[in-house]
Formats: structure tokens, sequence, C-alpha cells
């Protein structure tokens, strides 16, 4: 097979600096390979100063692809 695609999933939290309240949060998926490769799927308070995000990926041989959860923290 020349195009053989791998399927995988991953979740990652971020929490605010101790003293201060999370306010909101969301989280960004990017790759190598095409936008429509990549999806997020959730994102989610997890805990009252934690967001947690979690997505998925189609990608091809020698792509690579990641996610980044962020936080919105206030005092």
């Amino acid at each position: 097979m020349t195009n053989v695609r791998t399927v995988v999933s991953a979740s990652t939290s971020v929490s605010c600096p101790a003293g201060q309240t999370l306010l909101g949060g969301g989280g960004t998926v990017t790759t190598t390979d095409t936008l429509d490769s990549v999806q997020l799927t959730s994102s989610y308070p997890s805990a009252l100063d934690t967001w947690t995000i979690a997505g998925s990926a189609n990608i091809g041989p020698g792509k690579t692809w990641s996610i980044r959860a962020y936080a919105i923290c206030g005092v």
C-alpha cells in the first residue's frame, strides 16, 4: 500500500496559575497534512481551574499533528 493513513487521537489540559480563576478556554489542532485531516473533538472545563481539549487526526505517511489547549484566567 502506498497511501497508508494513521488514525490517532490525543487530549491535553492546561491549568490556571495558583490564585487565579478559570474564565474560559479553548484549543487548536495543527498538522503538516491537509487541514481536513484533523479535528478538535472536544473543549471543556474539566475542573474549576483547568481546561481540557481532545482532537483526532487521520494523517498520511511522514505527516505530523499537534494539539494545544489554552486557558483564560483572571484574578
